[in-house]
């Protein structure tokens, strides 16, 4: 055996002590004995041991009662149940205790070796799970301030749903960590969290890497491929796609501000669009009916009126004045919050700062004269 273990063997007939450990300590391990339950359970609380392999009949105390009061005193040492009684309810039993395996004997010599090294297998895969969670450590978020209050509330309304969730936000604000955290509060939180970084992916290997393929099914496919999407399954991913009406959720009427609120936008997405905003809509609403409010926050924002392109001068000279309305309409939309407005144009904030001085924009001017209405950068 490549691990060397330490065992603690419990039965009343010596010979079998005597033949086990034997068997053992020939394979390289180190064996303890005990031909009682009582003393069997002082040494297991006094010292170490990788195994207990444990008679089921014997006097005084049995092997069961040795297996609840080891649970009982939080021994975590795994337990192997032997008996030369064996039936179906005594093995059955002793699996709902804990026991990890249960042997008929006589016991081969080889059946006996094998069941030792599963349970250092296990053991060892135990230790090196915690080990992995310890170094992981927990994902939560840590937050104070309202606006954080809000996403959290969020998070736990969307967590309980089937929906599908766009997480949006600039590289570095925890986008992932959302994510994890509405998987840890859904009912999927048992199943598994598959991530993938898509822009990571090449293009021809996207529909592999996410359904999968089947050894053979096209060159280079040496074997089978499990892709992302069954691998979540029960679990949580990024772009889960579920039905609505797996939620079963209580329809919210919609206040007539709301409709034409909807009414006045242009849906380029079509009915798929309507319907995933409706969605939406119906988890963002905290009252008993979908407002203006709700709507205005889940749509899509634009310019409410477009720049014009009228005017004079050569195509470049009416290509920056259209840029530059562009910019100053999008600033006094988000109240002259540059990140926001920069974020809303597709632009980082440093480049967004660089156009404007380019196109003759004094944004420090434009903030002061806002100072009123709270614009920040």
């Amino acid at each position: 055996m490549s691990q060397k273990a330490h065992l603690l063997i419990v039965d009343d007939e010596a010979n079998t002590l005597a033949s086990l450990s034997r068997a053992f300590r020939l394979a390289g391990h180190e064996a303890t004995v005990c031909d009682n339950a009582a003393k069997a359970l002082e040494l297991a609380r006094s010292q170490s041991f990788d195994l207990i392999i444990s008679d089921v009949v014997m006097p005084g105390k049995d092997g069961l009662s040795l297996l609840e009061d080891l649970k009982a005193q939080g021994v975590s040492t795994p337990v192997v149940m032997m008996s030369g009684q064996a039936h179906i309810d005594m093995a059955v039993r002793a699996t709902r205790l804990g026991a990890l395996d249960f042997l008929e004997k006589p016991i081969s010599t080889e059946k006996l070796l094998l069941t030792v090294e599963n349970a250092l297998k296990l053991q060892r895969l135990e230790s090196e799970n915690r080990q992995l969670r310890q170094r992981l450590g927990k994902h939560e978020i840590v937050w104070t301030g309202e606006t954080m209050k809000k996403l959290m509330a969020q998070i736990e309304r969307v967590a309980a749903s089937e929906t599908r969730v766009c997480i949006l936000g600039e590289t570095g604000t925890g986008k992932e960590l959302v994510a994890r955290t509405l998987h840890e509060r859904s009912p999927r939180a048992s199943g598994p969290f598959v991530t993938l970084n898509c822009a990571a992916v090449p293009a021809e290997l996207i529909e592999s890497e996410l359904f999968g393929h089947e050894k053979g099914s096209f060159t280079g496919a040496a074997g089978r491929h499990v892709g992302k999407f069954e691998q979540a399954e029960r679990g949580t991913q990024h772009f889960a796609e579920q039905v609505c009406a797996q939620n079963n959720w209580k329809p919210l009427p919609f206040t007539p501000e709301a409709i034409e609120e909807l009414k006045g936008n242009s849906w380029p997405g079509n009915v798929r669009e309507l319907r995933n905003v409706v969605e939406r809509l119906i988890l963002l609403a905290t009252g008993p009916e979908v407002t203006e409010d709700t709507v205005d926050q889940a749509l899509p924002h634009t310019l409410t009126t477009a720049p014009s392109l009228a005017g004079s001068g050569t195509l470049a000279e009416r290509a920056q004045a259209f840029e530059r309305e562009v910019i100053l309409a999008e600033l006094k939309r988000h109240q002259f919050h540059v990140t926001n407005a920069a974020k809303a144009l597709g632009l980082e904030r440093s480049h967004l700062y660089k156009k404007a001085e380019q196109l003759g924009i004094d944004l420090r001017s434009l903030r002061h004269e806002s100072s009123d209405g709270g614009g920040t950068t």
